[in-house]
């Protein structure tokens, strides 16, 4: 006998778990909505605000998970300064050696927001 396959077709029961007052079920749900981030970034898009509140909550000791999250749907929205903002607030979760399209984006866009402020410094001193 075979074992079926479990299929995820909505991050709506995840992202329901945000507002539980457990901390572990926020765990769960933001270690899960990460797992699935890059299918269901539309409908946690949705949730951002609630994500971003539990990264601003000091209380809350998974912020960069938080962090990490909010970064990757700012990404997929095309939100690059604020993607790289909130990976930046990851810290060591924000995995520069990862192979994929987000790091790559995400570290370019961090050496081009360098070379310009460096840029910019250099015309300032003239």
């Amino acid at each position: 006998m075979a074992a079926a396959a479990t299929m995820v077709s909505s991050a709506g029961g995840l992202l329901a778990m945000l507002n539980e007052s457990h901390p572990a079920l926020k765990l769960h749900a933001l270690s899960n909505l990460n797992a699935f981030v890059d299918y269901f970034w539309p409908e946690i898009s949705t949730s951002v605000p609630i994500i971003e509140s539990l990264y601003e909550d000091e209380e809350f000791d998974q912020r960069p998970l938080a962090a990490l999250l909010v970064s990757k749907v700012f990404y997929y929205l095309g939100e690059l300064n604020d993607s790289l903002s909130y990976a930046l607030g990851a810290g060591h979760l924000f995995d520069v050696s990862e192979d994929s399209d987000y790091v790559h984006t995400l570290l370019a866009k961090a050496i081009d927001e360098y070379a310009s402020l460096n840029t910019k410094a250099a015309e300032d001193t003239r």
